[in-house]
């Protein structure tokens, strides 16, 4: 009896180290888009998943000054399955974010609109496969 029990303790034992081999295989991809992002953006940079997991967009937000007082904000998307940056920009006042699945959407701030203008006048929708962009504006015309 105190054999059995000692061959399945060994038997679980050797079971969960396998399993943290291959959890922290997993944390080493997570972490090469991150070093990627931080290289180019900076150290505080938040990280969006898109939903099937298969992008990140990074962003770097710089605060603005009594100069300029507008935020620098600066992103980029990274595919996850071979960590290529698929888009880099920077964007003077204004945010991103998923919009779907393939697509962000860049909305700059306006200094002033006129009153036949709406928010979507300024914002740019990039498709992160195809590399297309298009303002939002005229998308919705169609």
């Amino acid at each position: 009896m105190k054999k059995i029990s000692i061959f399945i303790v060994l038997i679980v034992f050797i079971t969960s180290c396998g399993a943290s081999k291959k959890s922290n295989s997993t944390k080493v991809a997570d972490g090469k888009y991150k070093e990627i992002a931080t290289k180019k953006l900076g150290e505080d940079v938040s990280f969006i998943m898109n939903d099937s997991k298969t992008y990140v967009l990074c962003i770097s937000e710089v605060k603005g000054t009594v100069k300029q007082p507008r935020n620098m904000l600066s992103y980029m998307v990274i595919k996850l399955s071979d960590n290529s940056a698929v888009l880099d920009n920077k964007v003077d006042g204004g945010t991103v974010k998923w919009s779907n699945d393939t697509e962000i959407e860049v909305y700059i701030t306006p200094g002033i609109m006129r009153d036949d203008q709406t928010s979507d006048d300024y914002t740019t929708i990039y498709n992160v496969e195809s590399g297309e962009s298009r303002k939002k504006a005229s998308a919705e015309q169609h």
